[in-house]
């Protein structure tokens, strides 16, 4: 029981770390340089951590390592910002 026990917390102790992983920063530049579609962004990174919206924009936010980084997304259109708003 006890063995069984300590493998439980193992598994859930190395899930969590899993979990707490974040994108490298230079990988992540690197990853969308010369993309130019919300698609090819999307397709490089996966889903944004955060999304909001202002009016038909979308700003999507990708936590790295070193900072955030952020793209303005509208229609078929993608760029990357200097800064997070």
């Amino acid at each position: 029981m006890a063995r069984k026990l300590k493998l439980l917390v193992l598994m859930v102790f190395v899930l969590a770390l899993g979990a707490c992983e974040q994108r490298d920063h230079d990988g992540t530049l690197a990853k969308v340089k010369g993309l130019t579609t919300p698609e090819e962004v999307r397709t490089a990174l996966g889903p944004a951590d955060r999304i909001s919206k202002t009016g038909t924009t979308e700003i999507w936010e990708y936590s790295t390592s070193a900072a955030d980084v952020c793209f303005a997304a509208a229609g078929n259109a993608i760029i990357r910002l200097s800064s997070c708003l």
